[in-house]
């Protein structure tokens, strides 16, 4: 099955002839919930009612068609703390997307991993949420407080 995306258009077509760059499996039902916002992805993965094959980044960046943002945190933090350097960076991104103010302290503690690029990501990560919360103003954030 082909399911190219294009100006604001998804057409899902038979295709035998293509591999697949990226693979998701899930339910309709789920995926209907996840469109219609009462089922966050990041939730519906770590339930394990969405499979992943392929590119990782590319469903990362599917993230931003479901508005995915503050609420996903909770489930984004346990990637954090995968063995593969790959997931971890990947939750890294997506918590930079979500706007979490909330993962500070476990991004924090990614600044003393033994990986360079996960050390380097964390600190990007750290500083677009805190460049994020300087722009908006919000109510007082201790996890903030403690960057500053």
């Amino acid at each position: 099955m082909d399911c190219p995306i294009a100006d604001g258009v998804c057409r899902v077509t038979q295709d035998t002839e293509t591999s697949a760059v990226l693979t998701l499996g899930l339910r309709a039902e789920d995926l209907f919930a996840i469109a219609n916002g009462d089922l966050l992805p990041m939730q519906a993965y770590t339930d394990e009612r969405v499979t992943v094959g392929g590119d990782i980044g590319l469903a990362m960046q599917l993230l931003d068609i479901f508005n995915v943002g503050a609420a996903s945190v909770p489930y984004l933090i346990p990637l954090l703390q995968a063995d593969d350097i790959e997931i971890r960076l990947y939750g890294l991104e997506a918590l930079c997307r979500s706007g979490g103010r909330n993962a500070v302290p476990a991004v924090k503690r990614l600044l003393n991993d033994p990986d360079d690029r996960i050390r380097k990501a964390a600190e990007r990560a750290l500083e677009t949420v805190l460049a994020r919360a300087l722009k908006t103003p919000t109510a007082p954030n201790p996890a903030l407080d403690t960057l500053m």
